[in-house]
This record gives C-alpha cells, sequence and structure tokens, in this order.
C-alpha cells in the first residue's frame, strides 16, 4: 500500500510539473512572440493569446480554485466509491475462498490502473490548489488540460464501475491471468537470448508454471456455493487456447538447462556408477537421488489443470462438449512424442471416465465412453500427421541451421529434435575447444537429427500401441461390469483405432524407407523398423480381441433407442457381418466358431428386420417399406449361401448343420416359420426387380461377395479352367469344379470372363433350404437360375 500511495503521489507531481512546464513554455511562446519587430504577424497573435490568458485564467483564478475544490471533491467520492465497491466484492463473495483469489484480484492491472488514475487526479487537484494558495498563476493551457483530464476520469467511472461487477464471475479473473500468461510467454521467446545471457530462463518457466496453479486454484474453488456462478466453460476455452499456443511455440524455448525447473529423480541400479556402489559399501544409504531437468512440466500443469476442470464441469451430457474440445490439444501434443505425457492424459482420460460412469443416465454413460476411441484415434491422428509433414528438406534446414549455430525458430520441430541440437551443438563447442576449429562436416549433423528422429518415432508409436492394447481391453472390462453397451462402444469405436494402428505403422516404415534412399542414413548400416512385423501382429491380435468383445456384448444394443445416439446397433451389425464374412474366407476354417457366429449373426438380423418391421407389411405396404429391409434380407440369404458353398468347398459338413439347426430352432412351429417367409420372401421378390437392385444399399456388398468368393475358389484350386473345343472347333475357355458336387459345378457352368453371370448368390440358399422345406410348400417359390443350373448339371450326371 505505501508503495502504491507513493506511486500515485509522484505521478501526481510529476503531472503538476508538466503543466508547470506547459505554463511557462506558453508564457515564453507569447512573450517571444511579441518581442518580434519584424513579423507583424507573430506580434498581433502573440499579443492575442496574451489577452486571451488575462481574459480566462488569470481573471478567473478564484472559478477555477472552485472548479478544482469541486473537481477534488467529486473525484475523492468516485474514489471512494470505487474502492468500497471493490473491497465489497473481496471482503463478502470471496471472504471464505481460497486468499489466491483476493490477491489476484488485488493485483488486477485493470483495476490498479484506475485507482492509480483516481488517486492521482485527485492528488493532483490537492497540489494546485496548494501552488495556487502561494500565487501560483496558471495559464489557459494548463487549466484546459487540466479540466480535459478531469472530465476523462469523471466520464470513464462508468465504464470501470462497470468493470467491477464483471469480477463477480472468478472465470474472468482465470481471462487474466490466461492472458498475461500468454503475454508473460511472448516476452520470454522474444528476449530468449538476453534472458539465457542473465541466466533467467527458470523465472519465466516458473511463473507460468504458477499462473496455470492459479487457474486450478479458481477451479477447485468453483465448487464453493459463493462462486458457483464461475463459467467453466469459459476457463476451458481459455485453458485450451493458451495450450494450442504454447505447444505451437514449444519449439522456440531453449533447451537449455537454465530454462527448465528441476525434479528430483531416484537413480535405478542399471545407472549407477562406481562412485554410487562405493558409497553404498562404506555408508550403508541408498542410492542418491538427483536433480534433473524437467522439460515438459507446464504440459503436465495443463493436462493436470484440464482434467481437474472436467471432474468438477461435466455431470451432464449437455457438458461433453467441453471434452471434444480436446482434439486439437491432443494432436499437437502427440507431435512431441513423449511416453511420460502419453501416460499422464490417458491415465487422467480412464480415472475420469470410470468416476463419471456412477449415473443411471446411459446416454451420458455411453458418450462418456465413445471419448476413449475418440480421443486415442485422435492421438494417432496428430502422430502420424506430424511425422508425413516433416520432410526431408526442412530436417536438412534445421540441420544446417542447428550445425552452424543460427536460428532454427521458423521451422517446428518436436522439442526432442530441439534436445538433440542442443547436445549436438555442445558436442562441436567441446570439439573446438580441443582441437582449435570444427572438425565435423555440416552432412552429419542431418544423420544425427535423421538418426534421433526414426528413433524418436518408432519407439513412441511402438510404445503407444502397447499402450492401447493393454489399455482398451481393460478398461472395456471395467465398462462392461457397470453396463455392457459402455464395452461394446468403446470396442466398437476401437475398430477403427486399431486400422489407424496398422495403418500409420507401414506408413511409418515407408518413411524410414525414404530417409535411407535420401542417404539419411550410413548406407552400411541403414535405418529399419526392426520390430515391424511384430508390431503389425500386435495389431491384429489386438482386433481379434476386440472382434471377440464386440460379439458377446453386442446384442444388448437391440433396444437402444435414443436418439441422442448414434445407431449402436446397426454399426454392431455392420461390424459382425464384415467380419463374418472375412472369417469364412479364412483358412483353415475353424467350424465350430464360425457356425456359432453364423447364428448369431442370423439371429441379429432376425431383430434387426424386427425392429424396422414397425409395421404388419402387406401389398398395400410393401412398395413404402421393402427398400429399407431389402439389405438385410440379402445379407441374410447371401451370407447363409456363403457359408453353404464353403461348406461344400471345403467338405466341411458340420458348417452346413449349422445354418439348419439354426432355422429348426428359430420357429415354435411350422406354421410361425410359414408366417415369417410370407412377409419376408414377397419382399425380397419384389426388390429383385433390376430397377430397385442398383438402387440398394447392399449392391456394393454383394458385389463384393460375388468377387471375393471366386477368387477364394480359384485361389485354393476348387476351381480351375480348361478349354475346350464346341463343335465349330473355336477352343473356349471353362471354368470346372475340382470337387464331384452339384452345387460348386452348377456355379462354375456360370462363370464367363472371369465374373459369375445370371446367377445371385442368394439364389444358392433358396435352392438349398427354402425350396425343400416342407413347411414352406404353401409359398410358391419358384425354381431360379441357378436351381435351372443345378437340374442341368444333375441330369447331365445321370446321363
Amino acid at each position: 500500500m505505501i508503495q502504491l500511495s507513493f506511486r500515485g503521489s509522484l505521478i501526481s507531481v510529476i503531472a503538476m510539473a508538466l503543466l508547470y512546464a506547459l505554463d511557462k513554455g506558453y508564457l515564453f511562446l507569447i512573450g517571444f512572440s511579441m518581442e518580434s519587430k519584424t513579423d507583424t504577424f507573430m506580434c498581433q497573435t502573440g499579443l492575442f493569446f496574451e489577452l486571451l490568458n488575462l481574459k480566462f485564467s488569470v481573471s478567473n483564478l478564484e472559478y477555477f480554485a472552485d472548479v478544482l475544490s469541486i473537481g477534488a471533491g467529486v473525484l475523492g467520492v468516485l474514489l471512494g466509491l470505487f474502492y468500497t465497491a471493490f473491497l465489497t466484492i473481496v471482503a463478502t463473495k470471496y471472504s471464505n475462498i481460497n486468499t489466491m483469489i483476493s490477491i489476484q484480484l488485488l493485483e488486477q492491472k485493470t483495476i490498479n490502473k484506475y485507482f492509480t488514475l483516481l488517486s492521482s487526479i485527485t492528488a493532483l487537484s490537492f497540489v494546485f490548489q496548494f501552488l495556487l494558495a502561494f500565487g501560483y498563476q496558471p495559464t489557459l493551457v494548463s487549466t484546459s488540460v487540466y479540466s480535459l483530464i478531469v472530465i476523462f476520469t469523471i466520464a470513464s467511472f462508468t465504464n470501470y464501475g462497470r468493470t467491477l461487477h464483471i469480477y463477480f464471475d472468478p472465470s474472468m479473473l482465470a481471462v487474466d491471468i490466461l492472458n498475461n500468461t500468454h503475454q508473460l510467454l511472448a516476452q520470454a521467446i522474444a528476449h530468449k537470448k538476453t534472458i539465457s545471457r542473465i541466466n533467467q530462463g527458470k523465472r519465466y518457466t516458473h511463473q507460468i508454471f504458477n499462473q496455470i496453479g492459479k487457474i486450478q486454484t479458481i477451479i477447485e474453488e468453483s465448487t464453493n456455493p459463493q462462486i458457483s456462478n464461475t463459467s467453466l466453460d469459459t476457463i476451458s476455452y481459455q485453458v485450451n487456447r493458451f495450450a494450442d499456443y504454447f505447444l505451437s511455440i514449444k519449439h522456440k524455448i531453449p533447451a537449455d538447462k537454465t530454462w527448465h525447473p528441476e525434479i528430483v529423480k531416484y537413480k535405478k541400479w542399471e545407472q549407477a556408477n562406481e562412485w554410487d556402489f562405493d558409497l553404498i559399501k562404506s555408508t550403508g544409504v541408498d542410492m542418491l537421488r538427483e536433480n534433473v531437468p524437467s522439460y515438459y512440466e507446464i504440459e503436465k500443469k495443463i493436462i493436470e489443470t484440464q482434467f481437474l476442470l472436467f471432474e468438477t464441469h461435466i455431470q451432464s451430457s449437455q457438458k461433453l462438449p467441453v471434452v471434444l474440445e480436446q482434439t486439437r490439444f491432443i494432436t499437437q501434443l502427440s507431435f512431441q512424442c513423449q511416453n511420460e505425457i502419453f501416460e499422464l492424459y490417458f491415465d487422467k482420460l480412464e480415472s475420469f471416465i470410470l468416476s463419471k460412469l456412477n449415473t443411471t443416465d446411459s446416454i451420458f454413460g455411453i458418450q462418456l465412453a465413445m471419448l476413449y476411441p475418440h480421443l486415442a484415434t485422435h492421438y494417432l491422428i496428430g502422430f502420424n500427421y506430424s511425422f508425413e509433414n516433416f520432410d526431408t528438406e526442412k530436417l536438412r534446414k534445421t540441420a544446417k541451421e542447428i550445425h552452424n549455430f543460427r536460428n532454427s525458430d521458423q521451422h517446428t520441430i518436436p522439442y526432442f529434435l530441439t534436445l538433440a541440437g542442443i547436445t549436438y551443438q555442445h558436442k562441436l563447442l567441446n570439439e573446438k575447444k580441443i582441437e582449435g576449429y570444427v572438425i565435423t562436416r555440416e552432412f552429419y549433423a542431418e544423420f544425427e537429427l535423421a538418426h534421433v528422429l526414426q528413433y524418436t518415432l518408432q519407439t513412441h508409436l511402438e510404445f503407444v500401441i502397447k499402450q492401447f492394447t493393454t489399455r482398451i481391453p481393460k478398461i472395456t472390462a471395467e465398462l462392461i461390469k457397470k453396463n455392457r453397451l459402455y464395452g461394446l462402444v468403446v470396442s466398437m469405436d476401437s475398430i477403427e483405432l486399431q486400422r489407424k494402428m496398422t495403418l500409420f505403422t507401414k506408413n511409418l516404415n515407408s518413411h524410414f524407407e525414404l530417409f535411407n534412399q535420401l542417404n539419411f542414413q550410413n548406407a552400411d548400416s541403414p535405418f529399419s523398423f526392426k520390430s515391424f512385423d511384430n508390431t503389425i501382429k500386435l495389431c491384429e491380435s489386438f482386433n481379434t480381441a476386440l472382434l471377440d468383445s464386440i460379439w458377446k456384448t453386442g446384442a444388448s444394443s437391440y433396444n437402444l433407442k435414443e436418439k441422442e445416439l448414434p445407431d449402436i446397433f446397426g454399426k454392431f451389425y455392420q461390424v459382425i457381418m464384415n467380419d463374418l464374412v472375412d472369417g469364412l474366407f479364412k483358412l483353415p476354417l475353424d467350424v465350430n466358431l464360425l457356425g456359432y457366429r453364423i447364428k448369431v449373426f442370423s439371429g441379429v438380423c432376425l431383430l434387426y428386420i424386427q425392429s424396422l418391421r414397425q409395421i404388419q407389411f402387406d401389398s398395400t405396404t410393401i412398395d413404402r417399406f421393402a427398400l429399407r429391409l431389402y439389405p438385410i434380407i440379402t445379407d441374410l440369404i447371401e451370407i447363409q449361401s456363403l457359408c453353404f458353398v464353403i461348406a461344400r468347398a471345403q467338405q466341411s459338413e458340420p458348417l452346413i448343420n449349422y445354418i439348419y439347426e439354426f432355422w429348426s430352432e428359430q420357429f415354435e412351429s411350422p406354421s410361425k416359420e410359414l408366417q415369417f417367409w410370407n412377409i419376408i420372401y414377397p419382399i425380397y421378390l419384389y426388390c429383385k426387380n433390376p430397377s430397385f437392385t442398383l438402387s440398394s444399399n447392399s449392391y456394393i456388398r454383394e458385389h463384393d461377395r460375388n468377387i471375393r468368393l471366386l477368387d477364394y475358389l480359384e485361389k485354393n484350386g476348387i476351381f480351375t479352367q480348361q478349354t475346350t473345343t464346341e463343335s465349330r472347333m473355336f477352343p473356349v475357355v471353362k471354368t470346372i469344379s475340382k470337387i464331384d458336387d452339384l452345387y460348386l459345378s452348377a456355379i462354375a457352368s456360370s462363370i464367363h470372363h472371369g465374373t459369375i453371370n445370371n446367377v445371385d448368390l442368394d439364389e444358392v440358399f433358396i435352392e438349398a433350404f427354402l425350396r425343400g422345406r416342407t413347411a414352406l410348400k404353401e409359398i410358391d417359390i419358384k425354381e431360379t437360375q441357378y436351381g435351372q443350373r443345378v437340374r442341368r448339371q444333375m441330369e447331365k450326371k445321370n446321363s
């Protein structure tokens, strides 16, 4: 307070001195003008301003003294009102709150500046009156300037008075703190050379660290009823904004130890040196702790602050967009390739999700569970984007600048390369100190940075994949205990994560090969992704585990109808359908597993049909709803047809029996079976019309299954090509089946020019199953084109 009072008094004295100087200058100019004997205009101008000064200032000193008294009184009242209102806020609203918040309010720059303005102008009024009492005669200039200052100060009270009301919401205080942190960081970067020279870098990083800690305090205190109106959405936005800014200029922060805080770290036994063992032997104490610089403490503090905010703020699904705003931050965070940061973030994320799932709101729970694979996928996307955009030309330029001790800030690089660069420069300095000059050639810097880049990218991707393949099954198991749907959505959304893990692993391997081709490594020992095959296998086993979990838990999504959620049951259907088709084309056939999954998938198809069949279908409504049901009916019939053909090709009768068992177990009586197919079969026939088939969303799936089936039969030697001569003596290439089976031979006979013509895969099921069912004789199921080919093959065989 003494310091603030002294500053206000000093400002008022300086202001008075300036006004006095203006008066003296004004009088000097008047006297100089009036003394001019050659320039009549100047003389007349000086005389005019002299008369003006006598008329409006000297002759009205008594009135001006009254104005000073009134101005001082008004300003004093405003100062009292402003100060009282401010203290009222601090003393009442923040009375039981952490004192840090009150201290920050007292240090708020805008309020302090206005306090200083009010007190300085009030003091200036008293100084002015004091000088008038001793005979000082102000001129028109000083009186005008002083009057304008008073008018401005009084007029600004409305605006600054309104500022006080803003601080009833502590989020505005948080915004001020973060804005100051922005400025502090920008100043540190702008003057980093000078700061490094005087070893003051830690002071800036500590201040930034402490500023973020103040945000944490505000968030923690927001649960207090006195300041429960704190806008945490605003704080979240500002924290994300600062985090994005910090990560975007992280590479500009010097990697010197004098810039980074130190943490205590215990030595590991494999890191112990001879001196440590001698100390243990002589004193019996454990290995010493050591202080090591931590280059990522601010990132850790930001992550802790964000999740503290989530824990405090997010109580319902309406607030979840606050977490979804993390996508930009996490994609930038992955650029740093730090295992420790990764573990901290996803440990916090898992803890947050599991702690918030103690709720009966299933929509909120599902949306929470979906956050994990969503953010995990964006982490991988950011990682892939970072190394794909870090081209070889950028690496060469960065290496050249580091080797020549030039500024490389214009290139955005991960911080581990900044650290590698400072280490490389220390080697050059030692070399120069010993040899007298730098011996190492410039191209060696490229080798050094390329090796660090490739090694870090490889080890971090391996670490991330191992973490995800361990963490996701673990959290899925925890979620299933609470609600099977929670585990289901994590497993299904993680399918996309697994695909990206596989794709980005292959991309990184190609990236390494490109670096080797461009001579970034020694040709005799090029860098290679040594664990590439094991990483791909790990991704494949992870995919298998995800699919197993989806098959077990997916049916629980059938009754989920909430519009706020995506179509979880539909996605489950698509996932298991694709997995079943993939499984049928794999060798050797796992008959029991495929049989179980065929039954499950067929049951899901019937559930899906039932969910879409909201009204009874008849001849008046079939054209309205047929196209919605047709893709599901086609998938059901075609996949069972596919199963039938592959079972015939592999001579696996038990697999066919699973289909018969499913339909036998599905209906309580023949009449129920007849009723079902009386509804389904007309829809199937109605949509088989070519004008409908091409517009169906199942057309591409049908075409793909036909191509894969033909490729499977040819590659496994079940179908072979044979050249024969017809009656016209022209050679004709025919496809024949090596297995003596009517159903396979009928398919082979329909193949022309590498495609199956005039036969649809779904016709196999109709001929092999539907037309042979006694319960369905009342339905006029006509012979299909495939059936005609089977009959001709039978006639040919018997002839």
